[in-house]
């Protein structure tokens, strides 16, 4: 969802925000035996907590951290804690009671009513799309499982041209399901995991035949009533909430107000609040939601994969996790399921990921020091000692090499980049990203203002042909020469 430069220098799960825990190919986590007695969280927690966040944004406030930080072990809350704005434009601060659209975390209660109906004997996840929903095509080939495991290969509708331009309305379940249903599969159903939101719309209407009302009401009636998530609404709402915030090319900060959430049907829809999702969390660790057979069976902490929910080893315990990702927000909950912590991170901001921020916590829970994310400043260097750079670039066949290994779709939009002079500095203009601004930092080296925190150097070789290099930090160096631009 960011909006502005991203390079793929390694390789992500789609969907998932968070560095660590957030690939579906992983080891299968060893079993830990919980506790009897939790321990407690590090004292100075909220206090180191804060001081970590208050670094994103120290010389750029575009990149402030907006949001809300909850963290629990057992039944107790030792950090609950607002940062930054609900809505910048208006100047009204995030408070802990502040309502965020969480996007792609609805998943895991769409996900939650499933494994409740199969409990109860409605539906059973070998069931085929087609006992369900007798009209969608391949629907004899898919099952009920593969679609929570995202393994169906159904497109997703979300990444389409057509959702781009319609997503500030509420469309009916059934016309978001005709936007896909002519779609062809991706791979045979099974093979794969490849991450759609098209799944989980499909969940929500086969929720509905086997419980015989809206989706809405059924998970209302089954997980939001008993819970006491007063403040978990689906779609749009007359409720205060947090506005999303979005980067644009002129580094600056665009409020997202025609977004409709329902646009998204139940994969993304959900409108939430740190408290409710804590009560969530607390209800699956306590097995007082679901048994704990359906609940590890959804956390993937049974066997491999997991529904909505990605789980996998760090540093000698389980970790779960997964991402709530919207237009203008992005969420985080982690959890540590041995030790009942539960790490939740609301941000309406692009620009600071909750996930890194929910793992770095977690780093700071089992001891570690606050992970640091410096920011780069900006040198005086006058364009006339920079305009060498300006230039047509082709990519290198060694780099080439290394994103056809990696993800060949990218490579489509870094095959030719330019830099150009723009408004008295340079840009990078790479083919479906835009136009970014390239900041001095030293001679022949520039920084972008961007969430990877993107660096590129320049060099003039001896033969006079020029190179250019970009990279983020942890990542592979991405090669590309000057040569003149094609007639």
């Amino acid at each position: 969802m960011i909006r502005g430069l991203t390079l793929l220098c390694g390789l992500v799960a789609a969907l998932c925000g968070c560095a660590s825990p957030d690939s579906t190919d992983v080891e299968p986590a060893a079993e830990v035996e919980p506790s009897e007695a939790l321990d407690p969280l590090p004292e100075q927690l909220d206090l180191q907590i804060a001081q970590y966040l208050d670094q994103y944004g120290r010389y750029w406030p575009t990149f402030r951290f907006h949001g809300v930080v909850l963290v629990a072990r057992g039944e107790d809350i030792a950090v609950h804690r607002a940062f930054g704005s609900a809505d910048l434009t208006a100047d009204v601060p995030n408070t802990t009671t502040t309502r965020f659209a969480v996007g792609t975390l609805s998943a895991q209660l769409v996900a939650a009513a499933v494994m409740k109906l199969a409990a109860d004997g409605r539906l059973s996840l070998s069931d085929t799309v087609r006992a369900h929903l007798p009209n969608f095509p391949n629907g004899s080939r898919i099952t009920v499982r593969q679609l929570l495991a995202h393994t169906s290969g159904i497109p997703n509708f979300t990444e389409t041209p057509q959702f781009e331009a319609s997503k500030s309305t509420a469309p009916p379940l059934s016309t978001l399901i005709g936007s896909f249903s002519s779609y062809a599969l991706e791979h045979e159903p099974g093979e794969e995991v490849t991450p759609s939101n098209s799944n989980y719309v499909l969940l929500s209407a086969i929720i509905e035949r086997a419980a015989g009302v809206s989706f809405e009401s059924y998970i209302a009636e089954a997980i939001l009533s008993p819970l006491e998530m007063n403040a978990t609404e689906f779609g749009q709402t007359e409720a205060a909430q947090a506005t999303g915030l979005q980067f644009n090319e002129r580094e600056h900060l665009d409020s997202v107000r025609n977004v409709h959430p329902a646009a998204f049907g139940a994969a993304g829809g959900y409108l939430s609040q740190a408290d409710d999702l804590f009560r969530f969390h607390r209800a699956l660790l306590a097995d007082s939601l679901l048994s704990r057979d359906s609940r590890d069976e959804m956390m993937g902490l049974s066997e491999d994969g997991g529904y909505a929910w990605v789980t996998q080893d760090w540093q000698g315990r389980r970790l779960s996790g997964w991402p709530g990702l919207i237009d203008g927000q992005n969420s985080s909950v982690l959890l540590a399921p041995d030790d009942e912590t539960v790490v939740i991170v609301l941000a309406n901001t692009e620009v600071v990921s909750a996930g890194q921020v929910a793992q770095d916590v977690m780093t700071m829970i089992y001891g570690g020091d606050a992970p640091k994310h410096p920011e780069a400043r900006e040198v005086p260097e006058p364009l006339v000692k920079q305009a060498s750079a300006a230039g047509h670039y082709v990519i290198t066949r060694g780099t080439e090499r290394m994103i056809e290994a990696v993800d060949p779709e990218q490579l489509d939009n870094l095959t030719e980049i330019d830099v150009v002079v723009h408004d008295e500095h340079l840009s990078l203009v790479i083919p479906s990203h835009g136009r970014k601004r390239m900041h001095p930092k030293a001679s022949g080296q520039w920084f972008f203002k961007d969430l990877p925190r993107t660096t590129a150097r320049y060099v003039q070789r001896t033969d006079g042909s020029g190179r250019l290099y970009l990279q983020q930090p942890g990542g592979a160096e991405l090669a590309f020469i000057k040569q003149p631009r094609p007639v």
